[in-house]
């Protein structure tokens, strides 16, 4: 990263800083002190807090996604008070129903702010009594699940909040992640 990235929650005075970042072809971005311990399942989404592991990241749009069928993945820093993470034109994977592509970004503010902008994602819908789609996550984990900010949850098992839509923003502030 162009600068030391803060992503601690509230509580300043036990503020984590980092310098290295993961970039997940399924919608997301992890962060870690030392060695990098990869998310074993990244296509199956789970709600926030995930507690399994120490993970910190970013959740843009969690969904199983695969950059190898089209699309990019990219980075650039336009400033130096901002990263910026961007998904253009990602297709899911060959298994989910219906397919779609998405295209997003998330952007890193040196001050611990999180901005999500959305360009093209699809709408939430039932497909059923009991089953929406798309299956995705958004939100916000600290400090190993303590500190977080979930936006949306929609899982095989559990539906929380609403998936952002086209041309919306989301901007999670530092002292929202709690």
């Amino acid at each position: 990263l162009p600068f030391a990235f803060p992503l601690s929650g509230v509580d300043v005075a036990n503020t984590t800083t980092y310098t290295e970042m993961y970039v997940y072809a399924d919608g997301f971005v992890t962060f870690s002190q030392g060695g990098h311990i990869p998310m074993p399942t990244p296509a199956i989404t789970q709600c926030l807090p995930i507690l399994s592991q120490s993970m910190q990241g970013v959740f843009g749009w969690w969904a199983d996604l695969d950059p190898s069928l089209g699309g990019e993945v990219s980075v650039s820093w336009p400033d130096i008070d901002r990263f910026v993470i961007q998904y253009k034109d990602i297709p899911t994977a060959e298994t989910v129903t219906p397919p779609y592509t998405v295209t997003f970004q998330i952007v890193l503010h040196a001050n611990g702010d999180v901005g999500l902008n959305y360009l093209d994602v699809p709408d939430a819908v039932a497909i059923g009594l009991s089953s929406l789609t798309p299956r995705v996550v958004v939100g916000v984990q600290a400090r190993a699940g303590l500190f977080r900010n979930q936006a949306a949850c929609i899982t095989t098992t559990q539906g929380f909040g609403r998936p952002p839509h086209d041309a919306e923003s989301i901007l999670i502030k530092r002292e929202e992640v709690y």
